[in-house]
């Protein structure tokens, strides 16, 4: 008898793992942190920390990066586990502008589109058999109205 429960265990476990690997199959987990930066242009290496300290983590959204589109394109040549999508980027740039999203490569087939109207946002969307998901980055600087109404804005265009 005991023979038998031993082995109808045995088979309890392995059949719970084949579920459980077949349902990570079917409805895979999409993990996301987000952080403040506050400008990575003179010390890259707070990135690098960064994606070391998060490395659970498919997608990382970052304010106040501080780059221009140069930085963040040879930023971008020296990541080997993912991409950085950032926004816009303007070469007279003030401190505290700036917005990425920092995504694994096995995403990248998803990206159906990816929309940048400012310095302080952007949005990434995902596009899959069933769904779609938009992924948007927002910095929102406390002092500066113009920015804020553009935010503002864009949330009233993503809503309707």
């Amino acid at each position: 008898m005991r023979d038998i429960n031993d082995f109808l265990t045995k088979e309890r476990c392995r059949f719970q793992e084949n579920d459980r690997q077949q349902s990570q199959l079917i409805f895979p987990s999409l993990s996301f942190a987000t952080h403040n930066i506050n400008g990575i242009k003179t010390n890259v290496d707070k990135f690098h920390l960064l994606l070391q300290d998060l490395p659970d983590y498919d997608i990382i959204r970052i304010n106040e990066m501080n780059l221009d589109k140069s930085d963040a394109i040879s930023l971008n040549n020296k990541l080997p586990d993912g991409r950085l999508i950032y926004s816009k980027g303007n070469s007279n740039k003030i401190s505290g502008k700036g917005v990425a999203i920092y995504m694994k490569h096995k995403w990248k087939k998803h990206i159906g589109s990816i929309d940048s109207p400012t310095d302080n946002i952007l949005s990434v969307t995902l596009v899959f058999k069933q769904c779609r998901i938009i992924i948007t980055q927002i910095y929102m600087p406390p002092n500066d109205t113009t920015a804020r109404s553009e935010v503002n804005n864009y949330l009233k265009t993503l809503v309707n």
